[in-house]
């Protein structure tokens, strides 16, 4: 009983101290959790917003971008330029998302059954720059490959 006592102790000073360490270095052992925990909630918020756009509910999409992007392009200016990817049967491929050093994250998704291009290919790239707005990811930028 004592030599579990003893364990028990040891094991809960040995958390207290990795815990302060990280926080004196400035490193919280939650700080990987925290991360992740973002990254799949703005790889949802844009899988939605690439999901409005080849199902062709432009409205939608639009409301997912930021006040700065809706500042620089207007709805109808980003309804003309999205409007032709909707897709009939669109396939999600592989998506990513990279964090930048000033906070913003790049979402890539691979999507299949769009509109065939000039090029005679129905697949695009998805390119979207995202940023926290009042606690929600929104929609900074998108280009389509």
């Amino acid at each position: 009983m004592k030599k579990q006592t003893t364990i028990i102790i040891l094991a809960v000073v040995a958390l207290v101290v990795a815990f302060s360490t990280g926080l004196y270095f400035g490193q919280s052992l939650l700080q990987p959790y925290v991360a992740s925990r973002e990254n799949k909630a703005a790889a949802l918020a844009a899988g939605e917003f690439v999901k409005d756009l080849t199902s062709d509910k432009l409205d939608a999409a639009y409301a997912r971008t930021t006040p700065d992007m809706q500042k620089k392009q207007t709805e109808q200016a980003f309804v003309e330029s999205m409007g032709n990817l909707k897709a009939e049967k669109p396939t999600y491929q592989q998506s990513s998302v990279l964090r930048k050093e000033d906070g913003t994250l790049i979402y890539t998704q691979n999507v299949t059954g769009l509109p065939k291009s000039s090029s005679g290919s129905d697949a695009g790239l998805f390119y979207v720059s995202m940023s926290k707005v009042k606690g929600a990811w929104k929609i900074d930028s998108v280009t389509v490959l």
